[in-house]
């Protein structure tokens, strides 16, 4: 028998709609939809919720549950539907109404909102979150609060502190073994995934816990540890352990996680790119290739051979391939081949190696060889020199060290050490500083895969507006550095051919 029962509310009428062709195609199932949705005491979606979760926390307790389920089923409602009280600037109705929302968005194996109200534990747990938040903040009421959290943890499977922060439109995907702290707080619009811990790092009192940003997608199973920031838009790769801030936009991964791009994507959180197939992929390309011939298999091959020279090896090759382009530096000489054309061949091929130079005497003009000058990035002599008052950073749980091994490269490009050693000398930065920064300028480059800043156009444009405006930085100190940007530059050290 079909419910007939109309309602304003588009919402409630939606779920009644989906109750009624339930209802025809599954007749067994009637029975759970006529004691809830279809329910004489059930009027609006915020009493229908409240029922279902107080239904689910009763079973929880066994036969004899130590609550009475009318008096409970009351305290959430009242929860749900005050008008006094906010979190994260929302009502509790409007936060329970985007999360199941979210569900039907995101959730390819979700197909009508039924099923979320009342199967879904990950929302079931975020209602349960909201109420008992409710109690501990507007009502005093900490152990109702606490009953609330353990009763949702022994029957969800997630555990949530009451005094945590969590956003609208939020979903928990699968939910088991989540865990988040007392001071975490999760922006609108983020998906979590199941085993995720917003945790302490166990040493530390007070504001101990991560602060998640708005759209931000962390994988199952990842670890988010301290009083860190994962910035608006960021990804954090399943089975990740976060232990230092990742800027806004950026995508990390391993363990400890480091930085290996941004996402494409403007809100991670709704696309649920759990695959990382929407990643521009930042300082994982290099400028400068080996020869194919000299592959480690050859190198280990010949090892065993006491006439084997590597160099003659190398210039061997040379009469196998195409010479593009060779760069210079006071200590090496690496020379960029590509494969192997047969109808192109070099004449000849005459070698001197010193510690300087490599001369090379003739080559086809079908062959050209251009050389190029090798110069040190913008800021070299000052980054070797004159603050040696600032260390490296030798912490292996930066989510920069995939960029520190970057020190040096083409002319008027800017590496991260170099720009974390200005920042950290000139403007007392701080390292989650000088990242922010650096990750900043770097998705404005237009080359970001190589790993710097380039060209230098994007630091005197940009600077500014992300030190002060995203950084916090004294805007008299950045100046400073902007000042001294060309000074600097001139300062550069270059290598002659």
């Amino acid at each position: 028998m079909t419910f007939e029962k109309k309602v304003s509310d588009p919402v409630f009428q939606q779920l009644l709609d989906e109750g009624n062709q339930a209802k025809e195609e599954e007749p067994f199932f009637s029975c759970v939809l006529n004691k809830t949705i279809f329910s004489s005491d059930v009027s609006t979606f915020e009493e229908l919720v409240a029922m279902i979760i107080c239904r689910r926390l009763v079973q929880s307790c066994g036969s004899n549950p130590d609550v009475c389920p009318v008096y409970l089923q009351k305290s959430i409602l009242e929860a749900l539907t005050t008008k006094e009280y906010t979190e994260m600037g929302h009502l509790p109705q409007k936060s329970i109404r985007e999360d199941s929302a979210t569900y039907v968005r995101r959730d390819p194996a979700c197909k009508t909102l039924l099923e979320v109200v009342l199967f879904f534990k990950g929302f079931a747990a975020l209602v349960c979150h909201r109420a008992a938040r409710y109690f501990w903040k507007k009502k005093n009421s900490r152990y109702t609060a606490l009953w609330l959290q353990s009763q949702a943890s022994s029957a969800f499977g997630v555990d949530i502190h009451p005094l945590a922060e969590i956003g609208c439109g939020v979903m928990l995907d699968h939910a088991t073994g989540i865990v988040i702290g007392e001071t975490a707080t999760v922006g609108d619009g983020c998906t979590i995934l199941h085993g995720v811990t917003l945790g302490g790092t166990g040493r530390e009192s007070g504001d101990r816990h991560p602060k998640v940003g708005r759209d931000v997608l962390i994988g199952a199973g990842a670890k988010i540890l301290g009083n860190i920031r994962l910035g608006d838009g960021s990804k954090i790769g399943a089975g990740s352990i976060v232990l230092r801030p990742v800027p806004s936009g950026a995508t990390a991964v391993g363990v400890p996680a480091k930085i290996v791009g941004w996402a494409k994507e403007k809100r991670p959180g709704s696309t649920v790119d759990m695959q990382l197939l929407d990643v521009i992929h930042a300082g994982t390309e290099t400028e400068i290739s080996q020869p194919s011939s000299m592959t480690d298999d050859n190198i280990l091959d010949s090892s065993g051979d006491p006439s084997f020279n590597p160099v003659s090896n190398m210039l061997d090759s040379f009469s196998k391939t195409n010479i593009n382009e060779i760069s210079k530096d006071e200590t090496s000489i690496v020379a960029v081949t590509k494969n192997h054309d047969n109808n192109d061949n070099l004449n000849s091929v005459k070698t001197e190696m010193s510690t300087s130079k490599l001369k090379i005497e003739s080559v086809s003009p079908k062959n050209k060889i251009c050389t190029q000058k090798r110069q040190l990035c913008f800021s070299s002599s000052f980054f070797s020199s004159a603050i040696e008052e600032v260390k490296n950073d030798t912490d292996i749980c930066s989510p920069f060290r995939l960029f520190l091994s970057c020190k040096s490269a083409t002319q008027g490009c800017i590496s991260y050490p170099e720009l974390r050693c200005l920042l950290l000398h000139y403007a007392n930065a701080t390292d989650c500083q000088a990242g922010e920064i650096f990750f900043s300028l770097l998705q404005e480059s237009s080359r970001p895969e190589l790993g710097y800043i380039h060209p230098p156009e994007i630091f005197k444009t940009k600077f500014l507006d992300i030190a002060i405006g995203k950084a916090g930085l004294e805007r008299q100190k950045c100046e400073m550095i902007l000042n001294d940007f060309d000074q600097i530059n001139n300062k550069r050290a270059t290598v002659a051919e």
